[in-house]
């Protein structure tokens, strides 16, 4: 009997605790923070040493300063050298990559049929020429009828006609480049011997005095690119990636049935026309219309509190945080103005600073050491 009035006491100690220990443990952890939840947040403790964040400089700029695309690089003209006649190749004058000045001979097709067809048609014109005109003067005499009159203009017509046909027959044997520019693609069939049919594509020359670049952006985007743009083009394989500065000059006024996309024209003079050639692939950045400027923050740097949205900036080397009632977002940027903040006496203002990293490590008050690493209107 003594035994297990001495033991009782003991297991009433022990079982209470067990269920202590949980609940002195659970009160530690309340006071950690969690960032970008619904969870609370508690007052930092004065002894915690001085926490390194980084930050950026409040700064206004264009919620979406510009947009990017990627394109296919063409000349500013290109044209294709399609025959017009049929026969055997006698010479070819012409290579890829040739600079060729427009009307420039490019090869010869055998024109002895040609030339015959032109002799007959000529010496035709000829007689219906003089029979024209003795029918005229044989009408103001009145020895002939106004029928015969017209039959004569009309046999002058048609052989008029057939000579001017006959001309361009023979042209046509002549292929010649259509552009200046330079030869971009040959049919490898193009060689002396060969039989040249009407149709056939000779050649492709391109100008690339002048750079065309076709984009192809998102509704959301398109409303925001106007005609006059300017535009800054990388070609990373060409010219060191060095940027050429260039002008939107064509909007699509509807959307591609295929894909939903709009397209865009981009044009811009050529600074390394021996080195950029047609098909390379381009970066375009079109700069968007004119807009006033708001502050702007990384959308980054918000985090939720007591299931609030808040931003947190330095004041004295300590971290405060700004409540956020309304936002515009696009991206990793956000848009704010007056009627964003909760509390019209605690708002954020140009040359402010707003921490953007560390987030979940801070508190009301909380002693942090600042590191600016940039602007907010240029973060992108």
């Amino acid at each position: 009997m003594n035994n297990k009035r001495f033991y009782k006491p003991f297991y009433y100690l022990f079982f209470l605790s067990l269920i202590a220990a949980p609940l002195f443990f659970s009160s530690c952890n309340r006071e950690k923070v969690e960032a970008n939840t619904g969870a609370t947040w508690v007052a930092d403790r004065e002894q915690e040493p001085a926490m390194a964040v980084e930050a950026l400089t409040v700064s206004k700029g264009k919620l979406i300063p510009y947009v990017e695309a990627n394109g296919v690089i063409s000349g500013s003209r290109e044209a294709y050298v399609v025959a017009e006649t049929q026969g055997v190749i006698r010479t070819v004058q012409f290579e890829i990559g040739d600079l060729l000045t427009e009307g420039q001979l490019l090869l010869q097709v055998s024109d002895s049929i040609t030339r015959l067809n032109l002799e007959q048609a000529k010496q035709q014109y000829d007689l219906a020429q003089v029979d024209l005109s003795a029918a005229e003067r044989f009408f103001q005499q009145g020895s002939t009828s106004q029928i015969e009159l017209s039959r004569a203009r009309a046999a002058f017509n048609g052989a008029k006609a057939v000579l001017e046909a006959a001309l361009k027959a023979n042209n046509d044997t002549s292929l010649k480049a259509p552009i200046s520019g330079a030869v971009a693609w040959k049919d490898p069939g193009i060689a002396p011997g060969n039989y040249l049919v009407p149709g056939a594509r000779v050649a492709r020359v391109v100008d690339m005095q002048e750079l065309r670049i076709l984009l192809s952006v998102g509704e959301r985007q398109v409303g925001l690119l106007e005609r006059g743009s300017k535009a800054i083009i990388s070609v990373p394989t060409a010219c060191s990636g060095t940027e050429i500065e260039g002008v939107v000059t064509a909007i699509a006024a509807g959307s591609d049935l295929s894909t939903g996309s709009y397209a865009v024209i981009v044009t811009a003079p050529n600074t390394c026309p021996e080195i950029i050639k047609a098909g390379m692939s381009a970066r375009v950045r079109i700069f968007t219309r004119e807009e006033p400027d708001r502050l702007i923050v990384p959308t980054a740097s918000l985090v939720t509190r007591e299931n609030r949205e808040y931003l947190f900036v330095e004041d004295n080397g300590k971290a405060q945080p700004v409540e956020i009632k309304t936002r515009i977002t696009a991206g990793n940027r956000t848009a704010l103005d007056s009627s964003s903040f909760a509390d019209p006496t605690t708002v954020l203002s140009e040359g402010d600073t707003v921490i953007l990293s560390g987030l979940s490590g801070l508190r009301p008050g909380k002693a942090i050491s600042a590191r600016i690493i940039g602007t907010s209107g240029e973060w992108k």
